[in-house]
């Protein structure tokens, strides 16, 4: 199954865009893993390095994505500002223990983000934030956030 196939149930703004950034990030070198069946995931990972940059989950017409922005501290004055919607969803995801006190959290935990949004510092769990939906208000700035973390990997 192919991008295309995943992306036939989401109306035509949505599915241009998944297109565009698979185009992109295929082109980088980067590797697409389809998973799931009453839901799809579609996680992309640096063929290197084998670290997550995106994922899309496609559930009936309904676009979500998580971008694992581990270098969003050096760009986070370059995304701002951001709809209401993504903000908010930055601001309220779960703490991130390791920022917080290390060695807190499971082995295996990759360290969270640590960013400042308007004078606030957010320290954040990388497993748990920058999870927004795709929508006409969102895409153009999930677009540039994936651009901008490809651009520091």
């Amino acid at each position: 199954m192919g991008i295309h196939e995943c992306a036939s149930s989401l109306d035509e703004m949505n599915r241009s865009f998944i297109c565009d950034i698979d185009n992109i990030l295929i082109e980088k070198k980067y590797n697409l893993r389809i998973a799931g069946k009453e839901y799809l995931k579609l996680t992309y990972t640096n063929a290197k390095t084998k670290r997550g940059l995106v994922s899309f989950t496609i559930s009936g017409d309904v676009l979500d994505v998580h971008i694992y922005a581990d270098h969003v501290s050096k760009y986070i004055d370059d995304i701002l500002p951001l709809p209401d919607v993504m903000l908010k969803s930055m601001k309220k995801g779960r703490k991130c223990d390791n920022l917080v006190n290390p060695g807190s959290c499971y082995p295996e935990c990759i360290i969270g983000y640590d960013f400042f949004i308007d004078g606030a510092r957010y320290q954040k769990c990388r497993y748990m934030n920058f999870k927004f939906p795709v929508n006409d208000d969102t895409r153009a700035h999930i677009r540039n956030i994936i651009l901008k973390e490809m651009s520091f990997r």
